[in-house]
């Protein structure tokens, strides 16, 4: 599941495309991935604890959530 992610004032815009991964240009802009992560809402949850966090990817089989800043024109979808 790849997750775009956009912080306004007082909302927050979700954009969700299943069966996706987002790949960076920039590897070092995937910035932390957690394990045992049981839901893509806890990882969005964990993508709002930081100002850097715009995309993020979640494979619910492995239940890893990565935290990703880059903007979606800086790598492509890959479809899975």
């Amino acid at each position: 599941i790849f997750i775009s992610y956009f912080r306004f004032v007082l909302t927050i815009l979700i954009g969700r495309i299943d069966n996706a991964k987002f790949n960076p240009d920039d590897p070092s802009s995937q910035f932390i991935t957690f394990s045992n992560m049981t839901s893509v809402y806890s990882c969005i949850c964990q993508c709002s604890i930081y100002s850097n966090c715009t995309l993020v990817n979640y494979n619910s089989s492995s239940q890893r959530c990565s935290l990703l800043s880059a903007q979606r024109s800086q790598g492509n979808l890959q479809f899975i």
